[in-house]
C-alpha cells in the first residue's frame, strides 16, 4: 500500500457507513462525493443501490467551495495538528516527531476538529443544508473568466444606441424672419460650424461603466493538446446510465484478459511439447556471429525473440529444417536435436 485511497478501501468505507447510517427504503441517504475514479466503480455502485444510497458527484473543480470537509474540517484539522506538533516540540526538546508519533498527534487534533458544530458549519457554508443557492457571489466565479474563451470583452451588451443617442448637428434649414438683426444670423452660423465639429467624432454615452472596461481580465491561451483523460461532470453516480457504462467497460476488460490468457496458454503449450530426438548422439552446433550472416533476422520459433549479437542465451539448430531455437525453449537433453515441426 502506498497510502492513497483505492476502490477496495472505498467499499470498506461504504460498509462502515451503511452499518452506522442505517439507510432504508423509507429513509434513503444522499451521499455527496467528488468524481474520483475510486468512487466510480461497479462494486461501489451496486453496494449503494442495494442499500438505498444515492451517490452524487460534485462538478469538477468545485470541491474547494462545495465539499463540507474542504470548507470546514480540513482547515481546522491542519491548525490543531500544527498546534499539537508545536506543543510536543516544546515539551520534548531535542526530540523529533517520528512516524510512530504522528498517529498520537493526529488523534489529538482529530478530536478537536471533528465536532458536531464544525460539521453543521460545513454544510451551512456550502449551501447544502439548509439549502441556499445564493451562498455564492459573482466574484466567486471571476477566476473562471481567465480561461473562458467565449467571453466577449467588447462593448457592454446592455448598451443600445437608441437609448443612448449621440449628439446630432442642427439642421441648417432655418428660415430668417423679417426684422431680425443681422448679428443673430452670424451667431447662428458659428454655432452650426461648432456643431459640425462635434458631429465628426460622436461620443457614445454608457449608463453603467465597469472597471473591466478600463482594465479587462487577462485571458489564457487555448491549449493545443487535447485532454486524454475523459472529463467528468456532476451526475448521479448510482444512476442506471452510469452503471450500464461501467458494465460495458468491465465486459471489454474481461474480454481482453480472456484473450491474453488464451495467448499465454497457447504459447506455453507450444513450447512445452516434447521434441523428437534422432538416433545420433551428436550435439547440435550453437549459433555464433560467424555462423549466420543474417543473425539479426533470426527468431526463435518457441518465444519469437529476435537474435541479438552477442547472444544472451544459447541457440541450437535443428538438424533437419536448420531453424534456430533457444536451448531453454526446448526440452533438449542431449544428442541430435530435431525440432517439433520436423
Amino acid at each position: 500500500d502506498n497510502g492513497w485511497s483505492n476502490g477496495e478501501l472505498f467499499v470498506k468505507f461504504l460498509n462502515h457507513f451503511i452499518l452506522n447510517a442505517k439507510p432504508t427504503v423509507d429513509s434513503p441517504i444522499l451521499l455527496l462525493v467528488d468524481n474520483h475514479r475510486t468512487h466510480i466503480t461497479l462494486e461501489a455502485i451496486n453496494l449503494c443501490r442495494d442499500n438505498h444510497i444515492v451517490m452524487v458527484g460534485f462538478p469538477p473543480h468545485t470541491t474547494h467551495r462545495l465539499q463540507p470537509l474542504d470548507v470546514s474540517f480540513f482547515g481546522s484539522l491542519k491548525t490543531f495538528y500544527s498546534q499539537a506538533c508545536d506543543n510536543f516540540m516544546v515539551n520534548n526538546p531535542g526530540q523529533t516527531i517520528s512516524d510512530f508519533k504522528i498517529g498520537e498527534l493526529l488523534t489529538i487534533a482529530y478530536f478537536k476538529a471533528a465536532t458536531v458544530g464544525n460539521a453543521v458549519s460545513g454544510f451551512r457554508s456550502t449551501g447544502i443544508e439548509p439549502y441556499n443557492p445564493l451562498v455564492f457571489d459573482e466574484h466567486d466565479f471571476a477566476a473562471s473568466q481567465t480561461t473562458d474563451q467565449n467571453l466577449d470583452v467588447g462593448l457592454d451588451p446592455s448598451y443600445n444606441e437608441d437609448e443612448n443617442p449621440t449628439i446630432q448637428s442642427t439642421t441648417s434649414n432655418t428660415t430668417e424672419t423679417p426684422g431680425e438683426p443681422e448679428e443673430e444670423t452670424i451667431e447662428l452660423s458659428e454655432r452650426q460650424e461648432t456643431v459640425g465639429l462635434v458631429d465628426c467624432a460622436p461620443i457614445p454615452v454608457k449608463k453603467n461603466t465597469s472597471v473591466f472596461d478600463f482594465k479587462p481580465l487577462p485571458k489564457g491561451k487555448p491549449k493545443d493538446k487535447k485532454r486524454k483523460v475523459q472529463k467528468l461532470s456532476s451526475s448521479i453516480i448510482t444512476s442506471t446510465p452510469v452503471k450500464m457504462c461501467l458494465e460495458v467497460k468491465q465486459e471489454m476488460k474481461d474480454e481482453k484478459e480472456r484473450l491474453k490468457k488464451k495467448r499465454e496458454e497457447l504459447r506455453a503449450s507450444k513450447v512445452s511439447k516434447k521434441l523428437k530426438f534422432g538416433p545420433y548422439k551428436k550435439r547440435p552446433r550453437c549459433m555464433n556471429t560467424a555462423s549466420t550472416s543474417k543473425g539479426s533476422e533470426v527468431r526463435c520459433p518457441g518465444c519469437e525473440e529476435k537474435y541479438s549479437d552477442p547472444p544472451v542465451e544459447e541457440w541450437i539448430q535443428c538438424s533437419k529444417c536448420s531453424e534456430w531455437w533457444h536451448e531453454n525453449c526446448t526440452s533438449y537433453e542431449g544428442g541430435e536435436f530435431v525440432c517439433d515441426y520436423c
